[in-house]
């Protein structure tokens, strides 16, 4: 699997992250009884919202990783809330929000395949 490098000064960790499960579950009304209830997947993309503060400088080298994965194409190591380093990519543009003039807020929507959990 080809993965996009990081820029070496970024960490890849995000101060926050917002973290939904999916729902696997297909339920099925039935005209008597319980409805019935099956699995739909055996495992479930992960989904997350996560945020982080950046100096000036390091904008730029944020914009050259999110190029660098294709704006989403390519998956890249992140840094989950544990510390573990695991596979992840972009699911969408990132909002960039300038707090001041040396600093900027960035969230994006990241996401796991199951082959890559």
């Amino acid at each position: 699997m080809d993965l996009a490098d990081r820029p070496s000064n970024l960490s890849g960790c995000w101060a926050k992250w917002q973290e939904k499960s999916f729902d696997p579950l297909v339920r099925t009304n039935m005209d008597t009884g319980e409805p019935k209830v099956r699995r739909r997947f055996t495992k479930t993309v992960r989904s997350a919202k996560v945020q982080v503060n950046l100096l000036k400088d390091d904008y730029n080298l944020f914009l050259q990783w999110f190029d660098n994965c294709r704006q989403g194409v390519l998956p890249t190591l992140m840094v989950e809330p544990s510390g573990v380093e695991s596979v992840w990519r972009f699911a969408t543009v990132p909002q960039y929000d300038w707090i001041d003039p040396k600093v900027v807020a960035v969230t994006v929507n990241i996401e796991q395949l199951p082959a890559w959990q």
